[in-house]
């Protein structure tokens, strides 16, 4: 088989083209695509440094904005006493957040979610506390309405 079969062509990636596409979806302002992008022209073994260089740091950049911007979803849902939305959106941004003042403030929301977990729990009691709200049958929902 030729250089140019199929795992040939599949298997060789391009780091240019990867960073090119990168970003498009970068300036598109698509940070999580240009972020997986970025990260599939770093994994290629022979990327030139005057590509990997930029490439680094448009991912340092993709990952502070995307830790901005699941923090803010954090926040939003923790005000909106969607706890259990804000907890994930607070996770996340501990998966992109790398400066300390981001990280502490994702923290400091899980860290107030348990806090109204453990009010709850000490105000209807331990096994409550993981219950659904709402009735599995649909009569008994019913009832309630």
């Amino acid at each position: 088989m030729s250089r140019f079969g199929l795992f040939g062509i599949l298997g060789n990636k391009d780091c240019n083209k990867l960073k090119q596409k990168g970003d498009k979806q970068f300036s598109k302002g698509e940070f999580y695509l240009a972020l997986v992008a970025y990260e599939d022209a770093l994994a290629v073994s022979d990327c030139p440094s005057e590509v990997t260089v930029p490439v680094q740091e448009n991912v340092r950049i993709c990952k502070s904005r995307l830790a901005v911007h699941n923090l803010e979803l954090a926040r939003s849902h923790f005000d909106a006493e969607d706890f259990e939305a804000s907890a994930d959106f607070a996770t996340t941004c501990l998966n992109y957040a790398t400066d300390t003042e981001t990280i502490e403030t994702a923290r400091d929301i899980l860290n107030k979610i348990d806090e109204q977990y453990d009010q709850f729990e000490t105000v209807y009691g331990p096994d409550k506390a993981e219950q659904e709200f709402l009735p599995d049958d649909d009569d008994a929902y019913v009832e309630i309405l």
